[in-house]
């Protein structure tokens, strides 16, 4: 079915990706672009997940320790590296959140939604 007949009957929107670009500087100064993919908590801290744009090793994702500190009177944001075991329990943790996450983000009583968008009341 198309889009346009999706839309026309359905009165829920299909989901948009995320196009969030996180810039961080590494260790010899070059700037990387991650897509920011969430950010989770965790044991009462907050915990960033990001993805390279163009990546070397193939989808790996980074997880950061997100902390706040003041300078000046300004608050910044700090990208703390997480330890190894943690990043095992929290990319676990992402991988239940997108096994359980339908694709649809609709209030439709009985929506049947796909994740590649909106399908609900249609055979």
């Amino acid at each position: 079915m198309a889009e346009k007949e999706l839309k026309d009957t359905c009165n829920c929107e299909p989901v948009e990706e995320e196009t969030d670009i996180v810039e961080l500087e590494d260790e010899e100064g070059n700037l990387i672009k991650f897509h920011h993919i969430t950010t989770l908590e965790h044991e009462g801290k907050d915990y960033v997940f990001l993805q390279a744009v163009e990546s070397e090793e193939g989808d790996e994702i980074e997880i950061f320790e997100l902390s706040s500190e003041e300078q000046d009177g300004e608050m910044f944001d700090l990208l703390n590296p997480i330890e190894d075991e943690l990043y095992e329990t929290l990319y676990a943790r992402l991988m239940k959140e997108i096994e359980e996450f339908d694709g649809c983000d609709c209030d439709e009583e009985g929506c049947d939604c796909g994740e590649e968008g909106c399908t609900c009341h249609h055979e």
